[in-house]
């Protein structure tokens, strides 16, 4: 009988610490972690990324009227054909429209021949391949390709860019 009233302490106590992190967390305002939870929860149902090419997914404007622009540009250079870049869409479409208010997002085909000059001008050997181009300064920064999985390491680095130019 003692041993079930500890164990009943013990979890009521475990309980009352859950509760009260939750309240701090809610309460403390930790707008990194409610930024990432919200880049994740923008929707992209409305697409069957598995099914559908890269090509057939309107997201953001065109390469000229970004570097015509003001604000910086996320930049993905991508294939049909490649499945790494299949993976990516989901993230970028979710960050295109979480960000929108801070940064153009333009997409484009590098086996286009249309884009060839652009592929070019930014060394394009592997793909996927996403920049962050400010056309105010002409800065252009080469996101680490490892990043392109996680959706919260994405965001950090473009939070992570704008902070530096304040």
């Amino acid at each position: 009988m003692k041993k079930n009233a500890i164990v009943v302490t013990v979890v009521l106590a475990l309980a009352a610490v859950l509760v009260y992190l939750i309240v701090v967390m809610n309460l403390s305002g930790d707008f990194a972690k409610e930024k990432k939870s919200s880049a994740k929860e923008v929707s992209t149902q409305t697409v069957d990324f598995a099914n559908t090419k890269p090509s057939q997914i309107k997201v953001g404007i065109t390469y000229k009227e970004a570097i015509k622009g003001k604000k910086p540009f996320v930049l993905l250079f991508y294939s049909d054909l490649c499945s790494h870049c299949r993976e990516v869409m989901p993230k970028y479409v979710a960050l295109s429209n979480f960000y929108a208010d801070k940064y153009n997002f333009v997409m484009l085909n590098a086996e286009a021949p249309k884009n060839s000059s652009y592929a070019k001008d930014y060394a394009v050997m592997f793909l996927p391949i996403i920049y962050i181009v400010d056309p105010q300064t002409n800065a252009i920064f080469l996101v680490d390709g490892n990043l392109y999985s996680s959706i919260d390491a994405m965001s950090a680095t473009l939070d992570r860019y704008l902070s530096g130019k304040k």
